[in-house]
């Protein structure tokens, strides 16, 4: 899957070197709309609730990223 770039996908609390350090991952999960999709703010550091991991379970799977 190639992830859209023309997605604007800047976090106020993710600074470039921090998305660098997670190999460009927060931006990456962004383009590929599983998660971070139509807000400011990522949260890197808060635990994920079950509703947002069980949505991007659902879009990953939807998608093809996760197989059966």
């Amino acid at each position: 899957m190639t992830p859209d770039t023309s997605k604007k996908c800047n976090f106020t609390d993710v600074s470039i070197a921090l998305d660098t350090q997670y190999n460009d991952g927060v931006t990456k999960i962004c383009e590929l709309g599983l998660m971070g999709v139509g807000i400011t703010k990522f949260n890197p550091d808060e635990l994920i609730s079950r509703a947002d991991f069980a949505t991007a379970f659902d879009r990953a799977f939807n998608k093809g990223i996760i197989k059966d």
